[in-house]
């Protein structure tokens, strides 16, 4: 059997998947321990965990791609990352060209995007 454990009880993903995986979108409660694969859905704590099962996107991952620098840091090397900096004056060098700026390490859904007249 595959759980998912989610990081909110109201996830509509996480309720999509379990639906498309186990038949219904309810995600459960409690786990038994025979789980065989457990599916960590955004959970950055570990709420369940089972030495006889596997997990996919263990919580330390989660926290790790939640944080953008730690993101990218981690990334480099591996895929194409934007260029980025994390120092004010480079920033501000940047900003006479229109680039566009994330303010928050963990933003989510572009919420923390804005182009550099912003700062005008």
């Amino acid at each position: 059997m595959i759980h998912i454990n989610s990081y909110s009880k109201f996830s509509r993903s996480a309720r999509s998947l379990n639906e498309a995986i186990n038949g219904t979108p309810r995600l459960p409660r409690a786990f038994p321990t025979a789980t065989k694969l457990l599916v960590n859905w955004g959970a950055t704590a570990s709420t369940h965990y089972f030495p006889s099962s596997r997990t996919l996107n263990p919580p330390q991952n989660v926290r790790q791609a939640s944080d953008k620098l730690k993101a990218f840091k981690a990334l480099k090397g591996y895929v194409n990352i934007p260029e980025y900096t994390t120092s004010l004056e480079e920033a501000v060098k940047w900003a006479e060209n229109s680039v566009v700026f994330g303010r928050s390490l963990k933003g989510t859904g572009g919420s923390d995007i804005a182009p550099s007249d912003v700062l005008d």
